[in-house]
């Protein structure tokens, strides 16, 4: 490694700006603010026109809070990219930049990813305020921004270093630092796979590949902390690092097993008294969820039905109030909500039955045998940060 007085700078400026971020965050939550200040953060970017809607929906939809977010925590990554490039210039000799820019990048990556795993957590996300009512939509930007970035970086540096070692002796390279080597490419080939799955052409007609692609991502992460972490000696700056996702990491780890110890605590149940429907070309249900004694409109919820559907994936859907007798006029907020789900239209390529039309199958089977509809139902959530009370 390259040691001088600077060393550690660019992991202290990334610290500083997404802590300041964080530490706002949380005192706005706890300080009460101006409605015009919260209507202002909570507030989408912009409003696209019709003819560019389509193209420009998911940039909209990320609310003033969040992009400032984004920008802050991002711009910090990439100014700690080239804060350290800028440093350690003068050390290396201009023949040598090929290296300089390999040994740069993952700085970029490393802060990326963890913006993702830190600010992105459902139930412990630390800037929840900022993403306004449209969580879940600044949620994605979010993750797939800093995904991104993350992958690409990776997988350039782990190509310039193959390029690097290659122009003396790869295998010498190799077999010196072996652990080094084959955990940064296992680290880099999981991301890129799991990342070329989330393609939305992949997402939208083979949803369950992108979600167990994705299971590759967590994979990717622990073999990026190992890459990292045995580098102590070399490169203290990088065991640093490693150390900062592996943090991040844990907390991620950390809702996962919070969320799932109130899914299952708190169970989900079909409502009797309103059996599921399937009509023109929706499926209609009522759930009722033990222990959850409120929530807000414009939260949403993860559902799996495995018995009907087959599948163990999740799917997440938008919550609708839901009357306390029969379908009609009127919601109460409590532990009772209703989903509406579209079935989804056409065939899949290679034979896929979509999780939507196997659902519609299952319920459809049920009311002509008029026989009630039953499968065990898992249910987590709510999440997002919603719309407030109905008087707001």
């Amino acid at each position: 490694g390259y040691k001088g007085e600077a060393y550690y700078s660019p992991l202290a400026l990334w610290v500083a700006v997404a802590g300041s971020v964080c530490v706002i965050a949380f005192l706005l939550r706890l300080i009460p603010i101006k409605m015009t200040v919260a209507r202002w953060l909570n507030s989408y970017t912009f409003v696209p026109g019709m003819k560019l809607y389509e193209y420009k929906q998911k940039l909209a939809s990320m609310s003033v809070g969040g992009a400032l977010t984004l920008v802050c925590v991002l711009g910090a990554a990439v100014a700690a990219c080239g804060m350290w490039y800028k440093e350690h210039k003068e050390r290396m000799s201009a023949s040598n930049k090929k290296g300089l820019v390999m040994l740069a990048l993952p700085h970029l990556s490393v802060f990326a990813l963890c913006g993702n795993l830190f600010l992105t957590p459902r139930r412990l996300s630390p800037v929840k305020l900022f993403f306004g009512p449209g969580f879940e939509s600044t949620y994605q930007n979010f993750h797939a921004i800093f995904g991104s970035t993350c992958t690409w970086t990776a997988v350039i540096h782990g190509v310039l270093a193959i390029l690097y070692w290659a122009e003396t002796d790869l295998q010498t390279n190799i077999d010196a630092e072996p652990v080094i080597f084959w955990t940064g490419v296992a680290a880099g080939a999981c991301m890129f796979v799991g990342y070329m799955f989330a393609n939305p052409l992949v997402v939208k007609n083979y949803y369950h590949l992108f979600r167990f692609a994705h299971k590759l991502m967590p994979i990717a992460c622990i073999l990026g902390v190992v890459h990292m972490l045995v580098q102590k000696e070399r490169s203290p700056e990088t065991w640093a690092e490693g150390i900062l996702v592996a943090i991040a990491i844990g907390l991620v780890v950390l809702d996962q097993v919070y969320d799932t110890i109130l899914m299952f605590v708190f169970g989900c149940s079909l409502e009797t008294r309103c059996p599921p429907k399937v009509v023109d070309g929706h499926v209609f249900l009522r759930l009722v969820k033990k222990g959850m004694s409120s929530w807000q409109g414009g939260q949403f919820c993860s559902i799996t039905m495995f018995g009907a559907t087959g599948s163990p994936v999740s799917h997440p859907f938008s919550m609708v109030p839901a009357p306390r007798d029969g379908y009609g006029t009127g919601a109460e907020f409590g532990n009772t909500f209703d989903l509406i789900i579209k079935v989804q239209e056409g065939n899949r390529p290679m034979g896929y039955v979509p999780w939507t039309v196997r659902l519609a199958d299952s319920i459809s089977k049920a009311q002509a045998q008029q026989r009630p509809f039953k499968t065990d139902v898992v249910v987590s959530g709510p999440y997002g940060h919603g719309l407030g009370s109905l008087a707001q």
